[in-house]
């Protein structure tokens, strides 16, 4: 449900970015420089504030201006690398949207009202972060599966894999 309300309000709202509705992990979004990041957050100082696990991504634009819709969202994933068929990505996305108009994992809601899955928010990252949300939304995939999906290994070369595991990379 949170899945859907904040996509419900990232397609209503460009301007607003939401960095998290999860009801298990925090996430901080800022423009600053990774030694300020305790004076910006403050709760991160409190010694009631308890982790396991903590991802901090510093980016040093080299080919484009830094901007707040180019940072990562970090949502599902902690990607920090670049995508280099990022059109090719964005069309494959909105031709599959075609083909989920089926999806019952969404419940009475249908799931063209959460269409465009790209936000076109111009990062490469994001788009890849916004599909594995949908994918783990769906209910009917772990994290696992849904990261082979989205960045399989090369197997069309590799002659001793299992047939099971090629059959799910063709499909």
């Amino acid at each position: 449900k949170l899945f859907l309300a904040r996509r419900a309000i990232a397609l209503r709202a460009s301007e607003l970015f939401i960095c998290s509705f999860n009801s298990r992990t925090i996430t901080y979004k800022g423009q600053f420089k990774p030694d300020q990041l305790f004076e910006y957050y403050l709760d991160l100082r409190s010694e009631q504030c308890m982790a396991y696990l903590a991802v901090v991504h510093s980016r040093f634009s080299t080919n484009s201006f830094p901007s707040w819709n180019r940072a990562h969202p970090f949502r599902r994933i902690a990607h920090n690398g670049e995508i280099n068929t990022l059109e090719g990505n964005r069309n494959q996305v909105r031709a599959r949207e075609a083909l989920m108009t089926e999806a019952q994992a969404f419940g009475d809601m249908t799931i063209e009202k959460f269409f465009p899955v790209d936000e076109d928010i111009g990062s490469d990252s994001a788009l890849l972060d916004n599909v594995v949300e949908l994918l783990l939304a769906a209910g009917n995939r772990d994290l696992a599966e849904v990261i082979m999906m989205v960045v399989p290994e090369a197997w069309q070369n590799a002659e001793h894999m299992e047939p099971e595991k090629r059959a799910f990379y063709k499909y």
